[in-house]
């Protein structure tokens, strides 16, 4: 099968474009010709190997800008250059963007089977974002559901979003995003301790996230804050791995914490594991979540989690089992269940290891990319009977 994915960025080692490449890692080793086309300021080519099977990514020169942090693109170019490909299916990431658009109709004008893959929810944590996007995607919704042949939500709560904004449940499927849990497990490697000046004795709780105050960065200060306070001898350091506002920083500093660590250098997206390993507890205190890959990096490493109770979150962390969930913006709630964790040996490591089972049992990339061929081959034999 040939297939063709089509984004609107392509960083192997970045946010949510990580689930195509792990899907066209997946499909690659399940045998099938994988292209990857996205938009970038210059036209690249990146060759890929998977178990000796190649695969590529093309960039398509395009006009790149931005609304707010969100990018955007068009490039008449991946019109053409999609003309010019051979391909069984096409499928891309989100639909309400020009690139998009465009590659769903060229799919359609060929008669080949279109593919959505959408993390997106409403409500949006912003107000004004919510209703520019609610109205987009309302407006499109009649044109997506002639072109589409599935629309592949990454969560529960995606589902229900599409359904309310007028997609029929026909179209619509749950397939979560990924991970590749060979590259991501447990590691013995201690150098990140060495490197933030810890003992082994201190406990580590770590965050990976961009300093927005979307992701609930003030709630988890003022939640160590009661940690610290409550618990004074209590080894335990936070760690939050990020860029962004250094307002946080001067909250720490006025807070007067003095076991916080911001960590603001690039680290190679290989090395993650061996970070996500030094830590005894990761949290994700977000106020907004689509289906963020950080958690399922931290469970394939055995990490126990605490998370708030919102968006595709509720996916990854069940209850109890595989991590511990909390109500938005409640910084008492968050000292109480990292104070759990931190203070229960036997309790982090049996939820670590139901983190890790959960992940290799639902998450596995090749596992995932068999339930997408899945869905591709059901709508190939279709378009089969309907050409003959």
């Amino acid at each position: 099968m040939k297939c063709v994915l089509v984004l609107t960025y392509f960083d192997p080692g970045k946010g949510q474009m990580l689930s195509f490449y792990y899907l066209a890692k997946g499909l690659t080793r399940l045998g099938h010709e994988v292209k990857i086309y996205y938009s970038s300021k210059q036209k690249t080519r990146t060759f890929f190997f998977n178990e000796g099977r190649p695969f590529f990514s093309e960039g398509i020169p395009s006009m790149i800008f931005k609304i707010g942090r969100t990018p955007f693109s068009f490039s008449p170019k991946l019109f053409k250059r999609l003309l010019q490909t051979n391909f069984d299916v096409i499928h891309v990431w989100e639909y309400a963007t020009l690139n998009s658009i465009m590659a769903l109709l060229v799919g359609f004008l060929k008669r080949k089977p279109c593919f959505v893959t959408t993390p997106l929810y409403l409500p949006l944590w912003n107000r004004k974002w919510r209703q520019i996007v609610s109205i987009v995607c309302r407006l499109l919704a009649p044109l997506i559901n002639i072109v589409i042949s599935k629309l592949m939500c990454e969560s529960r709560v995606a589902f229900r979003t599409h359904i309310v904004l007028g997609f029929p449940k026909t179209k619509l499927c749950v397939i979560p995003n990924s991970i590749n849990t060979e590259e991501f497990k447990p590691a013995l490697d201690g150098s990140f301790r060495d490197k933030i000046g810890l003992d082994e004795d201190s406990k580590v709780v770590l965050m990976v996230s961009k300093l927005y105050e979307v992701k609930g960065i003030s709630c988890l200060l003022k939640a160590w804050r009661i940690v610290t306070a409550s618990y004074p001898n209590l080894k335990a350091i936070l760690v939050i791995l990020g860029n962004g506002n250094k307002y946080y920083e001067n909250l720490a500093d006025r807070l007067e914490l003095t076991k916080v660590v911001f960590l603001k250098k690039f680290i190679p997206h290989d090395e993650m594991p061996i970070l996500y390993s030094t830590a005894d507890v990761f949290i994700l205190p977000s106020n907004y979540e689509q289906s963020p890959n950080v958690l399922l990096e931290a469970a394939s490493c055995g990490v126990p989690i605490v998370a708030t109770k919102v968006g595709g979150i509720v996916d990854i962390v069940k209850d109890g089992e595989t991590g511990l969930l909390v109500n938005l913006e409640s910084p008492e709630e968050l000292a109480i269940a990292l104070s759990k964790l931190l203070r229960n040996e036997e309790l982090r490591s049996r939820i670590g290891l139901l983190a890790r089972e959960f992940v290799l049992r639902t998450r596995e990339h090749l596992k995932v990319a068999e339930e997408v061929e899945e869905v591709y081959n059901k709508f190939l034999r279709e378009t089969k009977k309907f050409g003959e």
